[in-house]
């Protein structure tokens, strides 16, 4: 409860029940694959209103797909532990939607990882963010929708 009371209060994003109504959703990675189809992809008048996953993860690896384009000057190998491979099918239909699509966050307790709309996957034309944490921050609570 102090987690979604912290996200409403600092995005002004209410609670809610649907997946398809959530402005942001805190999921563990090994609920991420169909999300999609679950999460609001926005409106071709308002693509920002649509679902930012912030997905909890156990780590990073190297080994899922490469990532090429803005903010990258060589293409990089990026993966998420423990997260189903058909999540990064479902990452190609997300950016065959663009401007419409979900922004995807990734979370561990000490490093954050960003893919947005326009990431492709196998990815080129794509940017990634890796931002380290404060040390003593607690990680998320999966399952979460706001």
């Amino acid at each position: 409860d102090t987690i979604i009371r912290h996200v409403e209060f600092h995005t002004g994003a209410p609670s809610v029940a649907a997946p398809a109504e959530a402005a942001f959703a805190i999921l563990a990675a090994r609920e991420a694959p169909d999300a999609v189809e679950k999460f609001n992809i926005g409106m071709h008048e308002y693509p920002d209103r649509s679902t930012t996953l912030l997905i909890q993860v156990d780590g990073f690896n190297h080994t899922d797909v490469e990532l090429a384009g803005p903010g990258l000057k060589v293409p990089i190998g990026f993966g998420v532990d423990n997260l189903a491979a058909s999540f990064w099918d479902e990452m190609i239909t997300n950016h065959q939607l663009y401007t419409l699509g979900i922004d995807v966050i990734f979370i561990r307790l000490e490093a954050v990882a960003c893919c947005p709309r326009y990431t492709s996957n196998a990815m080129k034309a794509s940017r990634l963010c890796m931002l380290p944490l404060k040390a003593g921050r607690k990680p998320f609570m999966p399952n979460t929708l706001c």
